[in-house]
């Protein structure tokens, strides 16, 4: 892990996301208080200057910038390694976005390694061919490891990895890599990042608030 980040101010546990930095310190946006990355309390704007500055420190938790993503360590200790990579994240530009589901986690995880319901969920997309073929007898394999699990069928390669990610591809040209994220009970985020052309330079990804249309018809 790179470096460490600050979650909520002790003062009035405002979360300090919806602050701003100001001379390399995280600022709460409620009484500007001034945060290092350690955790510790610099500044307080309303004391004196001669008044010391005696405040429990915020608690942090060890990050890491990976593949777009802030990845955080929420678990006791220090982490014991490192974000799961994407593989050829530096290959290829990215669309990425966010969508708040309103059940829980493992229900778009079970959703994205089904592939009994795309051609009834998503009938009219190119690679589900059903309807106008027919259904046809067509084998696929599980294979479990320690990691998670991956479905081979073909035209698509459904493979989870623990604990969270799911990883859609029909081949070289698409790939479709989803995070999916307790929020509170019954509810959840699905962060998904969208493979496009390649690329010699790697640049951030481009964010969407458009929801991908695959997306949107899981979703309904």
């Amino acid at each position: 892990m790179a470096a460490s980040t600050v979650k909520r101010c002790p003062h009035r546990c405002v979360a300090l996301s919806l602050g701003t930095v100001s001379q390399g310190l995280i600022a709460c946006a409620y009484h500007g208080w001034r945060f290092d990355g350690t955790g510790r309390c610099r500044h307080i704007p309303s004391l004196r200057p001669e008044q010391p500055v005696k405040t429990a420190p915020a608690r942090t938790y060890p990050t890491a910038d990976r593949a777009g993503y802030v990845w955080v360590w929420t678990g006791q200790g220090a982490p014991t390694g490192q974000p799961l990579p994407i593989q050829g994240f530096d290959r290829y530009t990215w669309l990425q976005g966010a969508t708040a589901l309103a059940c829980e986690a493992i229900m778009p995880i079970e959703n994205n390694l089904d592939i009994c319901h795309a051609a009834f969920t998503h009938p009219h997309m190119q690679w589900f061919r059903a309807q106008a073929a027919g259904f046809q007898p067509t084998g696929y394999e599980l294979a479990i490891d320690p990691g998670g699990l991956t479905v081979s069928a073909p035209g698509t390669l459904p493979r989870f990895d623990l604990p969270d990610r799911v990883t859609v591809g029909g081949g070289e040209a698409f790939r479709l890599v989803l995070h999916h994220v307790p929020t509170m009970p019954g509810q959840c985020l699905q962060h998904w990042l969208l493979q496009r052309e390649p690329t010699h330079e790697p640049a951030a990804p481009i964010w969407s608030d458009k929801e991908p249309k695959i997306l949107a018809q899981d979703r309904r």
